[in-house]
């Protein structure tokens, strides 16, 4: 099977680097892997991150080219890179326009094969497909949408919300997602060196922490909800990590959420603290919340995380402004 594509990345006209494509996230038309910087390579010009900080969308005149000289019709491009780790992470994202289409692209790489349950009987595969589409169909019930009529409609609150639905359904389909480094984690932010927040790590993700020098998890996600980790405060304190878990429900955050989050947070001082929820929107915003009232920082400086991650609304956005209190 074919389990990679290259590329050579373009700015315009002018070669930039050597795209490897490996994994994918099938179901959002996503694919991953490793960029390899040519010389005309400008870190302030061309990443949209560096060591975890958001800089800013670019990739409006990047171009694909596959190795038999055809270019890939309107994808977007975001480069991650990582000096510290000489590592520079791609993700591409295909749109309904973009030629060649991605199960076309794909069509033989084993994630897109496992991801569709492509070589299993059709009566199974059937069976799987609708008890996955069962769970989303109940979370999309217990969950209030973001309106089209504000910012929630921004790309990255879009993309946010569709990656967290592929994690749902590969949860229920017993699919394996993510690499097991750190900043392969889903809307992985870096606060400061004592503090780095982000969506649901896998088992092996919480290993990369442990090794990474973090002393403690806190998890805002209710367990058995949305693509939780089974039995995660057992996983986490059996790599010597100290673990609080305080489950917030997405459609009520309370005030006592709150004050449970800031005790944690402050009984942690000093040590190196992870914080996660299910893809790093609950956590953006008592993280945001947390700092502007409990360690005074301006407000804005306080909220910038939030918007590596989605637009707040609804319940939210009054949570975060202290006006909602419940």
């Amino acid at each position: 099977m074919r389990d990679r594509i290259q590329a050579q990345l373009f700015d315009g006209d002018v070669a930039i680097g050597q795209v490897e494509l490996t994994d994918l996230d099938p179901p959002m038309g996503v694919a991953m892997g490793r960029f390899r910087a040519g010389d005309a390579y400008v870190q302030e010009q061309h990443a949209n991150v560096v060591d975890g900080i958001f800089l800013a969308e670019r990739g409006a005149s990047f171009r694909l080219c596959l190795t038999n000289g055809e270019f890939i019709e309107d994808v977007g491009v975001a480069l991650s890179d990582y000096p510290e780790l000489d590592l520079i992470e791609v993700e591409v994202f295909w749109r309904n326009s973009s030629k060649p289409n991605f199960a076309e692209l794909f069509q033989d790489h084993p994630q897109q094969r496992a991801y569709y349950d492509l070589d299993l009987p059709e009566e199974e595969r059937e069976a799987k497909q609708a008890a996955a589409r069962a769970a989303i169909e109940q979370y999309s019930r217990d969950t209030e949408p973001p309106s089209p009529s504000t910012r929630a409609t921004s790309w990255r609150t879009v993309r946010t919300l569709w990656v967290f639905a592929g994690t749902v359904l590969a949860k229920w389909l017993g699919l394996k997602r993510g690499k097991p480094e750190i900043e392969a984690i889903f809307n992985y932010v870096k606060i400061n060196d004592q503090l780095s927040t982000s969506g649901q790590p896998t088992a092996e993700q919480f290993t990369a922490i442990r090794d990474a020098g973090f002393d403690s998890v806190i998890n805002l996600l209710p367990s058995g909800h949305e693509n939780s980790l089974d039995e995660e405060g057992d996983v986490v304190r059996a790599l010597g990590l100290d673990y609080t878990h305080i489950p917030v429900d997405f459609k009520g955050p309370t005030a006592q959420d709150f004050a449970d989050f800031t005790a944690a947070m402050q009984a942690n001082q000093g040590r190196r603290i992870w914080v996660h929820c299910a893809v790093n929107a609950r956590v953006s915003v008592f993280v945001a919340r947390y700092r502007h009232e409990v360690l005074g920082e301006p407000a804005r400086t306080a909220r910038a995380p939030i918007d590596q991650v989605w637009e707040p609304f609804g319940v939210w956005r009054a949570f975060l402004d202290g006006s909602q209190r419940g």
